[in-house]
């Protein structure tokens, strides 16, 4: 009988933008999904410990788009025997919304915004080196009088 290590089933992060499509002038999101296997967990934004590897989402901004300060999800504090602190951690399915606007006048096509999503994954006892994942996302930039997409 074999075991799955659930630090090795790690799926990169996916990002995708609210809506699918921007004019000029219009504001959205981005998220970005880290998922993070059973039995595992990643720090918290902000961690109980300075030692411990915060889960961060950083975007560049191609010209004509602003990007706002990522909203990270509410964490669970959870206590483990080999510290005395509670720890901010997240499980499951992690999402961090990134508010996006497209200035007015760019003009349609399609724009590329690159970014890292930073996280150590962990379980009860065990830790993977911290990583860096790259993450992409083709951003849809439409004419102001195109239908409304969702």
């Amino acid at each position: 009988m074999s075991t799955v290590n659930p630090l090795d089933a790690w799926p990169p992060p996916a990002i995708r933008l609210e809506p699918h499509q921007l004019a000029s002038g219009d504001r959205g999101r981005i998220v970005v999904t880290i998922d993070v296997p059973d039995g595992c967990h990643v720090q918290s934004a902000q961690p109980a410990e300075p030692f411990l590897i915060p889960t961060s989402v950083e975007l560049d901004a191609p010209p004509g788009v602003t990007i706002g300060e990522p909203v990270y999800p509410p964490a669970e504090c959870e206590h483990y025997e080999w510290t005395p602190i509670e720890l901010s951690i997240y499980r499951g399915i992690v999402e961090v919304v990134v508010p996006v606007e497209v200035a007015t006048g760019v003009p349609p096509g399609a724009l590329t915004m690159a970014g890292r999503v930073r996280y150590q994954g962990c379980t009860e006892y065990t830790c993977l080196p911290p990583v860096e994942r790259p993450v992409e996302l083709a951003l849809s930039i439409v004419s102001p009088d195109a239908p409304a997409s969702s």
